[in-house]
């Protein structure tokens, strides 16, 4: 027995036409979708963290947050060690503990992060930016001159002029 087919009306083609659309409506209007989520969930996450391929003072910080960039300063100033080239060769070196040398947190790096367009996020895939930024110490002002009068540098220089 065979089937015949039945020729649609044009009421028919005219509800499938419509069901097709409204699917594709409402897949094109997720993707849309999620894709503005994504785009103002990064817009929402660079108002306290740094943007793609940023570096301050020549230091990669991409995705970092202010205090994250703080504590990678602290270590550095707590690793601190200032080599001194003599001119005939020879080098000595001040190392930052023996001067009490310390990180000072400051207002610039949150003032980085809030001068950012965050919503111009998409910008820095390929404009990276490399900002500035001065990184606040102190030291212990007798230690630092007792350290310079044991230098070999600092006493031949004084011992010559005498």
């Amino acid at each position: 027995m065979k089937r015949q087919k039945r020729e649609e009306t044009e009421e028919e083609k005219a509800y499938r036409k419509h069901k097709f659309r409204k699917k594709l409506a409402i897949i094109l209007g997720s993707i849309v979708g999620v894709i503005v989520l994504v785009y103002l969930g990064f817009a929402l996450f660079f108002s306290s963290h740094f943007m793609f391929f940023t570096t301050i003072n020549g230091t990669d910080v991409t995705l970092k947050s202010v205090s994250q960039v703080e504590e990678y300063m602290r270590r550095q100033v707590a690793d601190y060690t200032l080599t001194l080239e003599e001119s005939d060769g020879g080098t000595e070196q001040i190392v930052g503990a023996d001067i009490s040398l310390e990180y000072v947190p400051g207002d610039e790096l949150q003032k980085l992060v809030k001068g950012q367009e965050n919503f111009l996020w998409l910008k820095t895939l390929w404009d990276h930016p490399e900002l500035k930024a001065k990184v606040g110490v102190k030291y212990d002002e007798t230690a630092w001159q007792n350290r310079l009068q044991v230098l070999r540098v600092w006493y031949r220089r004084t011992r010559w002029r005498r």
